[in-house]
């Protein structure tokens, strides 16, 4: 019995020696690991909120109004409650941004005054504004608001239910918790540092809290059990606050800047169950109906060229990577509900009862044909045709002339453009794309304004006689052939008429091309 005790200690007095004298060296692939595992479990995904469709919504109305570029800056917008941790104002330089993509309908003036808060490029400023090498432009509009009120547990429900006897035990609680909590904002006059009579905002959300318990225990013979079950479910104010600022400041801008910002609210996506009802949709599926639902899906969208195809292929990820470029999330090519959501905006509607219903793949439902946002039914070989809407900035039929004007273009997918101006000599000259403006491949996510509205120094579409214009657009899902007609395309501002002969140019553009093409076309009176 000794000499086991003996062994034993010597035993762990080795082990305590060897593992304080062996070198980490010996254990890399442990900590390599631990590099693998360090990283996130969930792919990134864009920040948005119900109100995401909505912004851009507020951007073609600005644009279509022709919203002059404004200098707007905001001031630090408290939390009266002390209990939502959020940056509101970083909220609101967002919505600013995605209200004015296109528009460039605001120019955020981004200072801070805090010294405790200043960084690099605000000390840089501090000491350009000294020695006069910045000028930093007067905003002409702020916003101004807080969060006015958290109240905790307005309502409450609790249930619970438990029976027991000599051998078991079992017990059930479900709570059921509200919180409420608003937002106010406010736009205020600059210059005179007065808030505009009637230009607000005052909205309120709930935040939902739930809670389910299960408690159980038993005895066999002398042995017992127990066991408990719970789960929660809180929502987080981040998201709630977002939807808050977004709702705000599409309500505040609308209201400045007299437009029917009604319109951006009546989208069906800004029903705050589309996602999670989505969402169960989703999983639902497994993973080759996801797969044969994308390919289904993007086919009838214009994306893919076929709807056949054998798992993840390389032509379906290039369609899904596309698709995603264009609805302006997160570019992965891979299927994801991300991308799931957001192309069920076009197969999902709201009854007259206020219940989702989806349509596209159902016989018996009608589809809207006028609807430019449902796609065709992906039973079929139809595929979403390639459309593009062009109009004239302002938006006249008569201009003055040594008038300016612009014009804006939109594609519903990924296309090539091209787009020619004739004046009233009957000129034709390419205009887009060119030396100012080089990108022909352009993507749905945003309107495209010719000349650019926020760089008006680098060309201007000028009217010099009295006469008949006009603008011809082409989008083609193909590139054209160039090389057949490049007089046609390889100089900008300049006459191409000679380039064809008897020929339309739209003729001859479709002549040109190997694939789907449309056109747009506007036409104005100068006097």
């Amino acid at each position: 019995m000794a000499f086991v005790k003996k062994t034993v200690l010597s035993s762990i007095v080795c082990l305590v020696l060897n593992g304080c004298n062996t070198s980490p060296r010996g254990e890399i692939p442990f900590f390599e690991t631990s590099l693998v595992e360090n990283q996130s479990l969930m792919k990134p995904v864009r920040s948005i909120s119900n109100f995401d469709d909505s912004l851009s919504c507020m951007d073609k109305l600005l644009l279509k109004n022709n919203v002059p570029s404004t200098y707007i800056t905001s001031k630090l917008i408290p939390d009266a409650s002390g209990k939502v941790f959020v940056s509101v104002k970083d909220m609101i330089v967002t919505s600013l941004s995605k209200m004015s993509r296109s528009s460039h309908a605001f120019e955020f003036v981004d200072f801070e005054t805090d010294p405790l808060k200043q960084d690099t490029v605000q000390n840089i400023t501090t000491l350009l504004l000294n020695s006069g090498d910045m000028h930093i432009p007067k905003p002409k509009l702020y916003v101004s608001g807080a969060i006015t009120s958290m109240d905790q547990n307005v309502m409450t429900k609790g249930t619970g239910l438990g029976i027991a006897s000599d051998d078991f035990e079992l017990g059930m609680t479900s709570d059921l918790i509200a919180t409420n909590f608003s937002l106010e904002l406010h736009l205020g006059d600059f210059d005179t540092r007065t808030i505009l009579p009637g230009i607000e905002s005052a909205n309120e959300l709930a935040i939902a809290g739930k809670g389910d318990a299960l408690d159980g225990g038993g005895r066999i013979s002398k042995a017992g059990t127990q066991f408990s079950l719970s789960a929660a479910y809180s929502q987080g104010v981040g998201p709630a606050t977002r939807a808050l600022v977004d709702l705000g400041m599409i309500e505040v801008i609308g209201k400045w800047a007299e437009v029917p910002y009604w319109q951006c609210l009546s989208l069906d996506q800004t029903h705050p169950e589309f996602q999670r009802e989505m969402h169960d949709w989703y999983r639902e599926m497994s993973s080759s109906q996801q797969i044969e639902f994308f390919a289904n899906a993007l086919h009838s969208g214009g994306y893919l060229s076929t709807r056949e195809t054998e798992g993840l292929s390389q032509d379906l990820k290039q369609a899904i990577l596309t698709f995603q470029k264009d609805e302006g999330i997160v570019i992965t090519g891979i299927p994801n509900f991300e991308t799931y959501e957001k192309i069920m905006r076009h197969y999902v509607t709201i009854d007259n009862n206020g219940r989702f219903k989806s349509i596209g793949w159902d016989d018996s439902e009608k589809r809207n044909k006028d609807n430019d946002n449902i796609w065709p039914d992906t039973k079929t070989n139809e595929t979403n045709p390639l459309m593009i809407n062009v109009e004239l900035q302002p938006e006249r039929k008569e201009y003055s002339v040594n008038e300016n004007i612009a014009f804006s273009v939109q594609v519903n997918r990924e296309a090539w453009l091209y787009c020619y101006y004739k004046n009233s000599n009957g000129v034709l000259t390419k205009i887009y794309p060119s030396v100012f403006q080089s990108a022909p491949k352009v993507d749905a996510s945003r309107l495209h304004t010719i000349p650019p509205n926020n760089n008006a120094d680098l060309f201007a579409l000028t009217m010099s006689k009295p006469g008949q214009e006009s603008v011809l657009c082409a989008a083609t899902a193909q590139k054209l052939a160039e090389e057949k007609i490049p007089d046609l395309f390889k100089t900008d501002f300049t006459s191409v008429n000679a380039a064809f002969d008897n020929i339309s140019l739209q003729n001859t553009l479709k002549g040109l091309s190997t694939g789907e093409i449309t056109f747009g076309t506007v036409n104005w009176t100068v006097k």
